[in-house]
């Protein structure tokens, strides 16, 4: 799920670069107490308001916005707090690392080769919990393919603490059969941030179209398909015929 996420923050910065907004990214790097969501959670903030995810159920979003204005003013990177113990029925203490989003083109069409190679990837956030403005902490991708930070690339990053997520590639769903059950099933897994892949037969008539949602939509005769799979995929047999299934 959370990969899923971060697909769809890169996407939403791809789209949105192109008029030269400046954006922000929150990252929740660490947690006392309990809360809506977990460390490892982010989301996107644009100049003209737009968020892309959310780091919890609503209720700490719009001070994420708030403080996020000095970001985008100085371009430095600040740690926040949101202590949830008197407001919230969470009760917990987050504290969140507000960075400059700004990855280069090579460093998107990197992170596109990682998605599309289905490669595992790490992020380390690096952090200090004081409250306040830390010009050298901030957000760096590793990966099998190649690394790149999320800010410019002009000065080390130094922040005293450091959370490390590891992420493995989206869930993937390969759907054997057309019917109306596969396009609802797809649908649903579709949702819930997974790739899906729909394999039919020719003649079955059907398209990419009529499955929305899916990743891939692949129209072939058994004997031609080649697969890969591993051990994020799960295959659903729905062709409704036994032969076909077999």
């Amino acid at each position: 799920m959370i990969t899923h996420e971060i697909k769809e923050i890169f996407k939403a910065f791809d789209q949105a670069r192109s008029g030269g907004s400046k954006a922000v990214l929150a990252t929740v790097v660490a947690l006392e107490g309990s809360s809506y969501r977990r460390p490892g959670v982010r989301m996107l903030l644009f100049e003209d308001g737009r968020m892309v995810g959310a780091v919890s159920g609503g209720c700490v979003e719009k001070e994420v916005f708030r403080q996020a204005y000095s970001v985008f003013r100085s371009q430095a990177a600040k740690v926040m707090t949101y202590d949830g113990r008197y407001r919230l029925g969470c009760e917990g203490l987050l504290y969140i690392l507000l960075e400059p989003f700004a990855p280069s083109e090579g460093d998107m069409s990197l992170f596109l080769k990682i998605v599309e190679t289905r490669c595992s990837f790490k992020m380390v956030s690096h952090f200090d919990r004081n409250f306040g403005e830390h010009p050298d902490c901030g957000t760096q991708l590793f990966s099998p393919l190649g690394n790149f930070m999320f800010r410019s690339k002009d000065r080390p990053l130094l922040g005293g603490e450091r959370f490390e997520q590891a992420l493995s590639p989206c869930f993937r769903l390969i759907i054997f059969g057309g019917g109306h059950d596969a396009v609802k099933l797809c649908a649903m897994a579709s949702s819930m941030g997974w790739e899906v892949t729909v394999v039919t037969q020719p003649k079955e008539d059907g398209q990419h179209s009529n499955f929305p949602g899916a990743t891939h939509f692949i129209a072939t005769i058994p004997e031609s398909l080649v697969l890969e799979t591993d051990d994020q995929t799960a295959l659903v047999m729905m062709t409704h015929s036994y032969v076909k299934d077999l």
